[in-house]
This record gives C-alpha cells, sequence and structure tokens, in this order.
C-alpha cells in the first residue's frame, strides 16, 4: 500500500513514501483505518548541480529535465520572463539513480531555447502499469511516455528499444559495447553488418591495424563483398599483410585478384617474406594466378632483398605455374634436400645435364 511521491523543486530531489495507516485487528489481521492523517517518509534526497524544470518516475530510476543554469543561476531560476540575452543551454532530460548517479543524458532540440529560463519547461507523462527497470526492454507500445513542453516545442520521450540503444552506443564511439549488444541478439541480425562496419572504420582511424585484421572473419563472416572491399582499403592503406593470416580461401572465396594483391604485398617487403612461403604452401592453388605474383618477385632476383624465403616463395609459384624447370634451378641454390625426388617427379634429367 506504499505511493512514492518525488518532488523536484530548484536544485532539490525529495522521494517520498506515503503508507497507508493500518491496525491490527482482534483476529491478527490488518484492517484500513479510515484517517487523514498517513505516515510519510523520506526515502532518498539529493541536490543537483541543475534546476529541475521537470521530475518523474521511470521504473526504479527518475527522468529529470534539467535547465543548465547561467552564472548568474539564482536569477534564472527566479525569473518568469525569458531572457532577451540568448545565452541559456539546451535543457537536457537526464535520467539519474535516487541517489542522482547519472545513467543517461540527452540534449533536446528546441526551439528558442537560448532565451528560456527553467520555468518556461515542463514535464508530464505517462506511466506504464507494468513492471521493468531502468535500461530494461518494455514490449512494444507498453513502455511510458514523457512529454516536455515549452513554448514552441512538445517534445515526446519514450525508452531506447534495443536498436536505438545501439545506435547511441555507437553516436558515443562504444564500438566494443555496441557490438556486443548485437551478439547478445539486441537488433536485427542486420545490424550486426553496420556495426561491424563502423567499428573497423574506427580501429583504422585509431590505426589500430592488427586488431581490425584479427576481427575481420567474426565481423564480415560469410560475406565476400565485405571481404573484397577490407583486403583493397588495407592494400590501399599498406597494411595488407596483417590481414592476410585471417583471408577466407572458401565460404566465402574472395576473387582471384583479392588473393594475388595479398601474395604481392608480401612480397614486396621483407619482414613478410617468411609469412608468403607459408601462404603459398597453405592456400589452394586455384583460387589465384600466380604469374602476376611471379612477376612482382622476379625483380628481385638479384637485389639486396631477395631472401631465401622469397626464392623459395618464387620456386613454389613456378611450380604452380608449371615452370618446373625455373623452380629446379632455384631450388638447387638452396640447395634442397628433397630435390632428386623432384627432378624425378617432373623429369627434369636434361635440365640437369645442362646444368
Amino acid at each position: 500500500d506504499d505511493t512514492l511521491l518525488v518532488i523536484g523543486w530548484g536544485t532539490s530531489v525529495k522521494i517520498a513514501a506515503i503508507r497507508t495507516n493500518l491496525n491490527k485487528g482482534t483476529n491478527g489481521t490488518y484492517k484500513r483505518v479510515t484517517s487523514n492523517m498517513n505516515q510519510v517518509d523520506i526515502v532518498a534526497s539529493f541536490q543537483t548541480s541543475y534546476y529541475i524544470s521537470g521530475i518523474a518516475p521511470f521504473a526504479d530510476a527518475l527522468v529529470v529535465l534539467a535547465y543548465i543554469p547561467s552564472e548568474d543561476g539564482e536569477k534564472e531560476f527566479s525569473s518568469a520572463m525569458p531572457s532577451r540575452q540568448g545565452n541559456a543551454q539546451r535543457p537536457e532530460v537526464r535520467i539519474v539513480s535516487w541517489n542522482n548517479d547519472e545513467l543517461a543524458t540527452d540534449a533536446l532540440p528546441v526551439h528558442g531555447f537560448e532565451h528560456y529560463k527553467a520555468k518556461d519547461y515542463s514535464l508530464a507523462h505517462a506511466p506504464f502499469s507494468g513492471s521493468s527497470y531502468a535500461g530494461g526492454q518494455w514490449a512494444a507500445g507498453d513502455e511510458p511516455i514523457y512529454y516536455i513542453v515549452s513554448p514552441k516545442d512538445v517534445v515526446i520521450a519514450k525508452p531506447r528499444d534495443a536498436e536505438d540503444h545501439i545506435s547511441w552506443l555507437l553516436q558515443h564511439g562504444w564500438h566494443e559495447k555496441a557490438l556486443a549488444a548485437v551478439e547478445a541478439g539486441q537488433g536485427r541480425s542486420e545490424l550486426l553488418d553496420e556495426v561491424g562496419s563502423r567499428y573497423l572504420d574506427h580501429l583504422i582511424v585509431e590505426r589500430k591495424y592488427a586488431e581490425a585484421a584479427s576481427l575481420c572473419p567474426k565481423l564480415l563472416r560469410g560475406s565476400a563483398t565485405a571481404w573484397e572491399r577490407w583486403v583493397f582499403h588495407f592494400a590501399h592503406l599498406r597494411q595488407l599483410p596483417v590481414l592476410v593470416p585471417y583471408m577466407p580461401t572458401e565460404n566465402p572465396r574472395l576473387r582471384d585478384t583479392a588473393y594475388e594483391v595479398a601474395l604481392v604485398a608480401l612480397a614486396t617487403n621483407p619482414s613478410f617474406h617468411k609469412d608468403l612461403l607459408s601462404t603459398v604452401k597453405s592456400w589452394p592453388r586455384v583460387i589465384y594466378s600466380a604469374l602476376p605474383v611471379i612477376s612482382a618477385i622476379e625483380p628481385q632476383l638479384n637485389a639486396s632483398s631477395m631472401t631465401d624465403a622469397l626464392k623459395e616463395a618464387l620456386a613454389e609459384l613456378y611450380v604452380i605455374n608449371g615452370q618446373y624447370e625455373k623452380a629446379f634451378s632455384l631450388y638447387a641454390d638452396l640447395m634442397k634436400p628433397d630435390i632428386f625426388d623432384f627432378i624425378e617427379k617432373h623429369n627434369l634429367h636434361d635440365s640437369i645435364r645442362e646444368k
């Protein structure tokens, strides 16, 4: 039988619990006593740094219509006339706990706010009769509605749904939290594409290329188009080598050029020559053409940048391209122990005689 009364005045908030008087009857049960004297207890009280133009319950929290004071704050609140100086700030809707912990805030797009006082705003609400909690999800159509009234506008506010919440997280740069919300099943599954793309964009701007690359399998999933877009974007940024270990070779399979560009990126940087060799050995031969990669490596044959790993990778590419004699020549230079098996397998006895 408790009733809560929420009071906001000036910069003070009080929450009072009004309890109906009950007397114990002779049979041990309680009976209501008709009385004009109910019990009132202040169960919460706090001060704010802003003026309160309106206040209403929000599940187990409070919705406060906040007027941000200017330097002459006392005068701003006490005067009933709108200011002509035009220096007022936009009013804000704030969600706060009973301990004045701020849970959310949003500035309102009110016309003429520069000239308004705290008393020019008011807040009314249509309460929700069911049960939920601050930040929780109400069923569609059951959520409480709040009306913010100003001299020129009426703004209708209601709790964010899952997709609103995700959009809000993205707007505030909390990409990881937005991704977690989508993965938890909040919002449409299609949102994962948007959230993933924006998360990757954010990491690229922060130059966290390795982290962005490691997230691509989870964020891009089976979309060949998305994968190809990011492959060429990493290539444009000259960061493609960090993405190569994560590139899919099936489900989805990308266009040949995506794999060729990736291999060339590894070939042109001595730091990644060992990665090139392992990639050439592990990737299926049918997903790319070896010729563009060979053409990128051959000019380095007599250069100081030619490493043993690059030479062996070139030999592997020659084999893929059917150029066995050229591959044999490189294997011989590298003194590979299985070179005789290679000779027998590809019938290169005539090449040995010429050597």
